[in-house]
């Protein structure tokens, strides 16, 4: 522990905290809050641009791939033992009225159907070695995933968006 003299003491309280006027002062302290501000502004707008990304989905109604996924939830519908998560995706939008990609590879969905403009609910979401179907964004950069596969089962989880490599709207 450091020892302070009265002198620093003193020199502190007089430089950084008694020469302030109260107007000053309030402006600095107005200054640290503007980023609480800053934080609500974001996430208001995080806000509005999910709801919008919502009512695109829905305009392009992909949800029913979500309902018919989330059906399955702790089974595995394909009898397969490893690697299955694209043929539940194959599964799902075929028993949806939707053309499959045709291919065993969670990278076949990377160019199928159109393309969607981010994490739309009821968009495919491509990732490196896995795909499944958007719920929705936890607005921390985040998306909320039903897929096959997921711990050996149908489930859900949370995965980063920056992991993903594309989001596709079903054909």
């Amino acid at each position: 522990m450091l020892a302070t003299s009265a002198h620093a003491t003193t020199h502190h309280r007089f430089h950084h905290v008694a020469r302030w006027t109260a107007a000053a002062r309030g402006t600095h302290h107005g200054q640290h809050h503007r980023f609480a501000d800053l934080r609500q502004h974001r996430r208001e707008r995080a806000a509005s641009t999910a709801a919008a990304v919502i009512a695109d989905g829905a305009k392009h109604g992909s949800s029913d791939v979500v309902v018919m996924a989330q059906r399955y939830r702790g089974t595995n519908p394909t009898g397969r033992s490893h690697d299955w998560c694209a043929e539940f995706a194959n599964l799902v939008l075929k028993r949806t009225g939707h053309r499959g990609s045709g291919s065993a590879l969670a990278r076949s969905f990377a160019s199928y159907g159109r393309p969607a403009p981010g994490p739309v609910p009821g968009a495919i979401v491509v990732f490196p070695h896995h795909v499944g179907f958007v719920i929705g964004s936890d607005g921390h950069g985040r998306i909320r995933v039903v897929s096959g596969n997921h711990g050996h089962r149908v489930g859900e989880g949370f995965y980063a968006t920056r992991r993903a490599i594309a989001y596709r709207y079903p054909a």
